[in-house]
């Protein structure tokens, strides 16, 4: 007769796999027909051109020029996902899916969005494994599954600005990095435990698919491969040589062949070898936010901080009041949403009219934008994007101290990337609070689960950690590091939150007894 762990596993596996159905089906009840926006909007209309036109393209009408602006892999899903329902395409054409203000509320909306419940079941799948692989619990790493389902992958409405923490009711890429990043960390903590290759290869792929995702993950490939080159000649001495050397070559042989085809369509089609425009705004935004004053840094400090924080601090020094963030407050140019004429002054490319950091950016971008437009540049655009970035990159190397010193107050904005009120009803009106306090612990927890591994050698935890470490120090040093930027991290936050509780009575149960 098997033992009873061996006769539980099979029903916990099984058990687990019909939660996360069930919780993908919940948030498919939940996605509604109301129309995507910003990012989310662009994404669209790049996947419904691949659908109908056959290129990834920005385009309203013919002729469709191709398109870099956003990465490929989320659109490509889409397009697939639209092509797989016959009167979707239809559907959306109908509602005005290439109108410069995205598609109405109604059925097309919904259904395209639904492409999303695909990437919540493969991410909650990849919050078992990965939580069950390093805890080694089945009901911890269920704990986990519902964790992320309520801060990350559930389905509703929220208080935040914009909805921007809502990823699953828009077409926003931040849960297809979540996912892949769930899936990557496997298989690095698989390439630790294994003397095989093929771990490597397909930590290789999938990172080169996050790229394709968040071309941020480029850099995090740069990043890490000198790691892995220096675990497998340091650390892994008892593989041989070619399967030491050939499983570097793995790694980067699946990058490669995922990120160079993309690249290489950039450069014949738009003379450029990038995965993604847009970075050069991105950094200028952040430059200009590193020329606040000491006391525009403290209210910024509060302002992106949590309710929590905005409580404990409201009335001494480094507290402020949301007066101060409106039209003619101390604060107003930290505040982007201040509504003091801001955007309007911003489309228009009129700088001297834009106060806030973020718009008078874009201000800047968008008056160089018409300036090559006026000139007959065929890509006014990416040559704007190109200008604002190199004045960006004389700004900072202007000041790199001052730039150094100001990335902690944008790493403390990442931080708090949870949304605040996950349950549709308010725990006596402290939920925010309760989810303040969650949140910190997770982000402690990834920080200490990643010193914890460098202290004691563990590197199937380090492998775990180091991608979405990577991706949060990328974010905190080269952008303005909103919240969403953080936010695919927050289920590998979950598992490591989880292995620490864990770690912390397991070590409580051995004291007492």
């Amino acid at each position: 007769m098997k033992e009873p762990q061996h006769i539980a596993a099979p029903f916990a596996w099984g058990f687990a796999a019909i939660v996360c159905l069930l919780l993908s089906y919940h948030a498919h009840t939940h996605i509604t027909g109301h129309p995507t926006d910003g990012d989310s909007r662009q994404n669209l209309k790049m996947a419904y051109n691949l659908y109908a036109n056959g290129i990834l393209s920005l385009d309203s009408q013919a002729p469709f020029k191709a398109s870099n602006l956003r990465e490929p892999l989320p659109p490509f899903v889409t397009a697939l996902f639209i092509a797989l329902y016959p009167d979707l395409g239809p559907q959306l054409a109908r509602d005005g899916v290439l109108e410069d203000h995205g598609i109405a509320h109604g059925e097309g909306a919904r259904c395209v969005k639904q492409v999303n419940v695909i990437w919540i079941l493969l991410g909650l799948s990849g919050c078992w494994v990965l939580a069950y692989s390093v805890c080694g619990s089945h009901r911890v790493a269920m704990l986990v599954v519902v964790a992320a389902y309520l801060f990350f992958f559930s389905v509703r409405t929220t208080n935040d600005p914009l909805n921007i923490r809502v990823f699953n009711d828009s077409l926003y890429t931040e849960v297809p990095a979540a996912v892949l990043m769930l899936w990557t960390g496997m298989t690095m903590v698989w390439l630790t435990r294994s003397s095989r290759v093929l771990p490597p290869a397909l930590s290789g792929l999938l990172l080169g698919l996050l790229a394709l995702t968040k071309a941020a993950f480029l850099f995090v490939f740069a990043a890490l491969l000198p790691l892995l080159i220096a675990y497998y000649v340091v650390v892994r001495r008892d593989l041989k040589a070619p399967t030491r050397w050939g499983s570097i070559a793995l790694f980067c042989i699946g990058f490669i062949i995922v990120v160079l085809p993309w690249m290489a369509r950039n450069q014949v089609q738009l003379d450029r070898f990038e995965i993604a425009e847009r970075g050069g705004l991105t950094l200028y935004v952040r430059a200009l936010k590193d020329q606040m004053t000491s006391d525009e840094a403290v209210g910024a400090n509060w302002y992106w901080g949590p309710r929590l924080y905005q409580r404990l601090v409201r009335g001494t020094p480094l507290g402020a009041s949301d007066g101060d963030f409106a039209v003619g407050g101390r604060f107003e140019r930290v505040n982007r949403y201040r509504l003091g004429g801001d955007k309007e002054a911003a489309l228009a490319g009129k700088p001297e009219g834009a106060v806030s950091f973020y718009w008078h950016a874009r201000a800047v971008n968008i008056a160089w934008v018409k300036r090559f437009e006026a000139m007959g540049l065929p890509d006014p655009k990416h040559a704007a994007d190109g200008v604002v970035q190199r004045q960006a990159e004389r700004m900072i190397f202007d000041a790199p101290g001052r730039h150094l010193a100001m990335t902690p107050l944008f790493l403390w904005r990442g931080i708090w990337c949870f949304r605040e009120d996950p349950l549709p009803y308010q725990l006596w009106g402290y939920q925010a609070y309760a989810v303040n306090v969650i949140n910190a612990f997770a982000y402690l927890s990834l920080l200490c689960v990643f010193g914890y591994a460098v202290a004691h050698r563990r590197y199937d935890l380090l492998a775990m950690t180091v991608v979405p470490l990577a991706m949060l120090g990328f974010y905190a040093l080269l952008s303005h590091n909103i919240p969403r930027y953080a936010a695919p991290a927050i289920p590998i936050m979950l598992v490591s939150l989880a292995l620490i509780v864990c770690g912390a009575f397991s070590h409580w149960t051995k004291q007492r007894g």
